[in-house]
């Protein structure tokens, strides 16, 4: 197995949070997975597979009894850490609020089933433990252009009613990036997609507090720091979408009025100038390396 900056924890495990079976099941698991001999468990474990790992978080894929997981560890380095953690504020317990708060709204977002807290051998863990959605990134997906024209349009209504749906109930994602979106199903006709990082999901200080060109600002950021900039046509429809989502542009208004042109030419200008000012969007950790 790739060695990683942060190791699940193997020893002094206790589960802070999630059902009482699943607290129990994935006590039990972790060392079966991460422990000295989880290459050649016998219990349906396979190797697991580092996705991410830096000097604060690993992320890692792993199966258990025909199951597919994703468990993130997140290094407990201060006193401040482990505040966060009794009171329920720390990243994974943020991460499993987010995804609750989006479900509600009826978003999909990647189910939570267990918070662990333990040691490995450099000091204290906290790893939460998450179901595996099926799919491939939008990054991935705008990195090779494998979706065709018209799901492409697809992906970029719904995730236009997604963030309509989260600013109307006063919630934003600070933090949207294409990597983190799983694209579930997408074709002519539909499409759906799941979130799979909600850390940074938060209440707006007030209705639409949020500047409504955010989210295609930060998925166009980060895509455009890996080579994988959105064609202009597939941004244009989201900003279509999202114009008569958030624009207040009249019920049953045609979309060839002067309302509609103005609207989208607007935030089409408001989003250039915001990418335009960000700086270098080279990102420090490459998703599309893993």
């Amino acid at each position: 197995m790739q060695q990683a900056s942060v190791t699940p924890p193997t020893i002094r495990l206790r589960a802070v949070r999630g059902s009482p079976e699943e607290r129990t099941r994935w006590v039990k698991a972790l060392p079966r997975l991460f422990g000295d001999g989880a290459a050649s468990s016998p219990h349906g474990a396979a190797t697991p597979r580092v996705l991410k790992a830096n000097q604060s978080v690993s992320v890692y894929a792993a199966t258990l009894d025909g199951q597919d997981v994703v468990v993130k560890c997140w290094r407990v380095r201060s006193t401040l850490d482990c505040l966060y953690g009794v009171v329920g504020r720390s990243r994974a317990h943020r991460h499993w609020d987010g995804a609750t708060r989006l479900a509600g709204l009826g978003v999909h977002a990647a189910a939570c089933l267990a918070i662990v807290r333990g040691r490995d051998a450099g000091g204290v863990v906290e790893t939460l433990v998450m179901e595996r959605v099926d799919g491939r990134t939008l990054l991935d997906h705008l990195a090779d252009g494998s979706l065709p024209p018209r799901a492409a349009q697809r992906v970029a209504a719904r995730l236009a009613d997604i963030c309509a749906v989260m600013a109307r109930a006063g919630v934003f994602n600070r933090d949207p990036k294409a990597s983190n979106l799983i694209v579930t199903h997408a074709d002519a006709e539909s499409a759906e997609v799941a979130m799979i990082d909600t850390v940074a999901i938060r209440r707006m200080p007030g209705l639409w507090a949020s500047p409504d060109h955010a989210p295609l600002e930060r998925l166009v950021i980060e895509a455009i720091g890996v080579g994988a900039t959105p064609s202009r046509g597939l941004m244009a429809r989201f900003v279509q979408e999202w114009t008569g989502r958030t624009r207040c542009v009249p019920a049953g208004t045609p979309r060839s009025d002067s309302t509609w042109k103005q609207a989208r030419l607007a935030l089409w200008r408001e989003l250039a100038a915001r990418i335009r000012a960000h700086g270098d969007p080279t990102p420090r950790d490459n998703p599309l390396a893993t």
